[in-house]
């Protein structure tokens, strides 16, 4: 009996360790398949920046949504459309301000020192007029689609400063932040504030006072960025009636205050400020809280001075080629490098691009950015952007009669005419620093005294380019329970995944669990740390839609009350401005899939409110039933056949 104790130990023990194993193993983010009759059309707009949101369900007969189960998870897909590049408006250029009031060339000025970018489902552009003809002020406009433009609630925003080159702003992802010189010559003013999806903002703080200079002296052209921190920086000019000399200073506070800031002189000994033209200093932020200083001047080399995020590092004492003008350049990052154009000194007045290495502290090589074409001698040098979906560099720049773009991968393309100045010239430029989920835009001042927009865009989705408020969404019924999963972003890559829940026909959700996701990569399966539900988002691409995956755990469907193996009333729905609840009210979704009714998948690897029994527990189980029955009758028989008996010796 000993030994056959021993043997049912050992069964018991190797049967253990497989049952073990066997309750472990949990299967998870299932493949999907098409869903017949999913086509989709568009509901709202999808058109232009848009299309990001365009459920690609296209003609009739092709498919918008996926669905597929295994043993213990089912998973449905939104397709995403395919990555085209377009025009925002379709014919370029829109105009911004409804009257001629824009007479000062500077209205925009200046390319490096950026005045638009995307927001909240909105372009901004904000610019210098003189509405009524009375006073001079810093106003802006909003449009949804690049047409159609408004003033926002909180404009004016300024009535102090006296020229467009002496206003500045920076959108960092959440906040729009601006530097200002007022009326007193001498004196920065710095704001933060949030923009809303209506086109108001909502300030931080009281506009602050950002640096003082002696009252004797004069703050020339202002540029802000914010580095990873929240921090702001501004560079300028400070000249003291003869001499102009590089400044930047940095907030003390990431609040929307300012705080006890600190001001560094790039340079010890400065220009002329008659002579040339005097410094114009840009702020590049970089990661970790690094930044970098560029700065030059009328026919002078462009330098640089890098803030390391604990000091500042040797100057790049220049470029290979001269500026034509100090305010003729355009910069933006790439990580630690920073890419820059400029308007190249001598004849012709071509653009030169070169990168900046922070490994190496260097400018690398020069190249040609505009082909055979020129830069027109005013105050429009070339702007320059970056499309944070592949890294393209996106260049601007005109001539007298004609708006050009091109653009740079690995290498520059081929110039490309994009419409006519015609019978106006263009007196002052910019444009977004990097695409902000609404492609690349630039706003810029027409002779006619009128501000125009324009906007080149890749349509498609991407996780590098949402905005906060971008919602991606689907409903479906199980038995007698309805559910919505959906994805809201709070940022590029950052958002939430919730599941809600209700009874079939009830008005109101309830909320299931849900967590919270940062530093989201295409492709990338994320869940809560009770694997109940989950996501991936996956990049559209020129070949390919992008998707947001949705993945649920069929036990806890059941928890909830779900119960059977048909799964239906299947929508997906996008919206440009969700707030993290299924069906915004008073939202219309941007689209949905299908155009009408619904679609339905029936479970393939098993249903849902079933109590799980894994079917290997039960195999393993009967042989284990059989062999302790076997035992335990052989113990019986044994002891019945020892009664009387010897004990006996084997």
């Amino acid at each position: 009996m000993k030994k056959a104790a021993k043997d049912l130990l050992r069964v018991f023990a190797v049967a253990s360790l497989v049952l073990s194993s066997m309750l472990v193993a949990f299967a998870w983010n299932p493949s999907t398949s098409n869903l017949t009759g999913t086509d989709s059309s568009t509901d709202s707009s999808v058109s232009g920046v848009n299309r990001r949101f365009n459920i690609d369900g296209g003609p009739s007969g092709t498919y918008g949504m996926q669905a597929g189960d295994d043993s213990d998870s089912l998973a449905l897909l939104m397709k995403m459309v395919t990555v085209t590049t377009s025009n925002v408006p379709s014919s370029p250029p829109a105009t911004v301000s409804p009257a001629a009031d824009s007479d000062d060339g500077t209205a925009t000025a200046f390319g490096f020192q950026r005045k638009c970018f995307y927001a909240k489902g909105r372009y901004w552009a904000f610019f210098y007029r003189c509405p009524g003809g009375t006073s001079w002020v810093i106003s802006y406009f909003t449009s949804t689609d690049g047409s159609t433009w408004s003033e926002g609630a909180q404009s004016p925003i300024s009535t102090s400063c006296v020229e467009g080159s002496r206003f500045s702003l920076f959108f960092d992802g959440t906040y729009v932040h601006y530097a200002l010189r007022a009326s007193s010559n001498y004196v920065l003013r710095y704001r933060r504030g949030t923009p809303r999806t209506d086109g108001g903002i909502d300030w931080s703080a009281a506009q602050q006072t950002a640096y003082t200079a002696n009252s004797t002296s004069t703050i020339y052209r202002p540029c802000i960025a914010v580095d990873s921190s929240g921090y702001a920086w501004i560079g300028f000019q400070l000249n003291d009636g003869t001499i102009g000399v590089p400044y930047i200073i940095k907030s003390g506070n990431n609040d929307g205050t300012w705080g006890t800031g600190t001001n560094t002189k790039l340079l010890s000994v400065g220009l002329v400020e008659g002579t040339n033209g005097g410094y114009s200093v840009a702020a590049i932020p970089l990661t970790g809280g690094k930044m970098l200083a560029i700065y030059t001047a009328n026919s002078q080399y462009v330098m640089t001075k890098r803030w390391t995020g604990s000091s500042w590092g040797s100057q790049v004492n220049e470029t290979t080629s001269k500026a034509l003008r100090g305010f003729a350049f355009s910069a933006t990052n790439e990580g630690d490098d920073v890419h820059l154009v400029f308007t190249k000194s001598g004849t012709p007045r071509s653009i030169v691009y070169s990168k900046y290495s922070y490994s190496s502290n260097s400018f690398g090589t020069e190249e040609t950015a505009a082909g055979s074409t020129y830069v027109d001698d005013s105050r429009c040098g070339p702007v320059l952007s970056i499309n944070r979906k592949n890294n393209v560099l996106y260049c601007f720049w005109t001539t007298w009669s004609y708006m050009y773009y091109n653009t740079r991968g690995t290498s520059w393309g081929t110039p490309t005419q994009w419409y006519s100045n015609s019978p106006y010239w263009v007196e002052s430029t910019t444009c977004f620093y990097e695409s902000n989920g609404g492609g690349i835009g630039m706003i810029h001042l027409y002779s006619d005294q009128r501000v125009k927009f324009a906007a080149r865009v890749n349509g498609g989705f991407s996780v590098g380019d949402m905005s906060a408020g971008d919602q991606y969404e689907m409903n479906f019924t199980v038995g007698s329970k309805d559910f919505a999963m959906l994805f809201n972003a709070t940022g590029p890559t950052s958002g939430y995944c919730n599941l809600f829940y209700k009874d079939t026909g009830a008005g109101s959700w309830s909320s299931g669990t849900y967590f919270s996701q940062t530093s989201i990569q295409t492709g990338t399966e994320y869940h809560d740390t009770n694997t109940y539900i989950g996501f991936v988002l996956t990049n559209s691409t020129s070949s390919a839609d992008g998707s947001a995956k949705f993945i649920v755990s069929k036990s806890y469907l059941g928890s909830l009350g779900a119960s059977g193996t048909s799964v239906t009333n299947i929508v997906s729905v996008a919206y440009v401005n969700g707030n993290g609840r299924p069906k915004p009210s008073g939202t219309t979704p941007n689209d949905r899939c299908p155009s009408t009714g619904t679609a339905s998948y029936t479970l393939q690897q098993g249903g849902i409110g079933v109590p799980e029994f894994p079917v290997g527990v039960l195999v393993l189980a009967i042989p284990l039933m059989g062999i302790y029955f076997y035992l335990r009758e052989r113990s019986r028989t044994n002891r019945g056949n020892c009664i009387g008996e010897a004990p006996r010796h084997e």
